[in-house]
């Protein structure tokens, strides 16, 4: 993380990290609840570009001063063996506190020079707001299970200057597994699970890298997208001895 920054000749700074959380969770016979507060204030944090480097991997760079902040709460509930749910929610609000941009601008004879602006407050990148989950889980017998696995993740910016050009949408997923156990002598056992993902066959780009430039004051964007799979089967099987 620390040898690649967004220059060859840019330091790269450790980071400082003060922390402060407090939680309160509830367990009982059938349902469990937990909510958890935090407030992360970061002093030079390395945060990702959004770019890669001549080998494909992240570039990072230090921010000032940023912090992350929110709500974590998880719910378990189950009424009877049979059956179980649990389900979990993140909001958080992660920023940059005055962040200073660096772009090439080309001029009118297309020479290039090092153009910064303060941006003022930004979204981290790959930092989205909110993030969900859920799980349900059915149980007929000691050898089957079968559920749903559902995921929602809000929108999020892959660089750090806030930009609608360079921000991926939010998605809402879901997945379908059954497992099946087959108990063999001397604990052994095959184990066979079969999978269902994306099950309502969404379109949806859960990563992407890009940055921008200037041509005379105007500015540029480029962008890479990682589109996911629509719906596909998997199918697992594995032994144990």
């Amino acid at each position: 993380d620390l040898k690649d920054s967004e220059k060859s000749d840019k330091k790269v700074q450790y980071e400082t990290l003060n922390d402060i959380e407090i939680g309160y969770q509830v367990q009982l016979q059938k349902v469990g609840f937990s909510i958890h507060a935090f407030h992360m204030q970061y002093d030079n944090q390395l945060v990702l570009t959004g770019k890669l480097n001549d080998v494909g991997d992240p570039i990072m760079e230090n921010v000032k001063n940023s912090f992350r902040q929110g709500l974590e709460f998880s719910f378990g509930y189950r009424p009877a063996k049979e059956v179980s749910w649990n389900a979990t929610l993140s909001l958080s609000n992660n920023k940059i506190e005055n962040y200073i941009e660096s772009a090439t601008n080309y001029d009118e004879n297309w020479e290039e020079e090092l153009q910064t602006k303060n941006l003022g407050t930004t979204d981290i990148s790959y930092s989205p707001n909110t993030v969900a989950s859920s799980n349900l889980m059915f149980y007929p017998n000691s050898k089957l299970s079968y559920g749903f696995t559902s995921k929602f993740v809000g929108e999020q910016f892959f660089d750090n200057t806030s930009s609608n050009t360079r921000k991926l949408d939010s998605y809402f997923i879901h997945n379908f597994q059954c497992n099946y156990f087959i108990p063999f002598k001397d604990k052994k056992a095959l184990n066979l699970q079969f999978l269902i993902n994306n099950l309502v066959d969404a379109q949806y780009i859960s990563n992407a890298y890009g940055g921008n430039w200037y041509e005379q004051g105007v500015e540029k964007s480029w962008m890479y997208y990682y589109p996911q799979a629509g719906i596909n089967y998997m199918l697992k099987i594995s032994f144990d001895f």
